[in-house]
């Protein structure tokens, strides 16, 4: 579930944004002026996104080495 809050309403209410996020699942997002300045996410959520992009092979690095394999096969 996703939450969103201001600036003012989380640093008011900051005990229970952590809670809200790690008892309920929530994730918070807080913003200012109605913009999105921050997100707030379990750890358990930060460690599994954490894990999957370091798995997920760098989209530069897949283009170089695609580059280098067209050319070495057109010799």
């Amino acid at each position: 579930m996703e939450r969103r809050v201001s600036v003012t309403d989380a640093r008011v209410n900051f005990g229970d944004v952590p809670r809200g996020v790690s008892e309920r699942g929530e994730v918070v997002i807080v913003e200012r002026r109605g913009t999105p300045q921050a997100v707030v996410i379990s750890v358990t959520e930060y460690r599994r996104l954490k894990r999957d992009s370091a798995a997920e092979p760098d989209v530069t690095t897949m283009l170089k080495e695609l580059h280098e394999l067209i050319r070495s096969e057109g010799n």
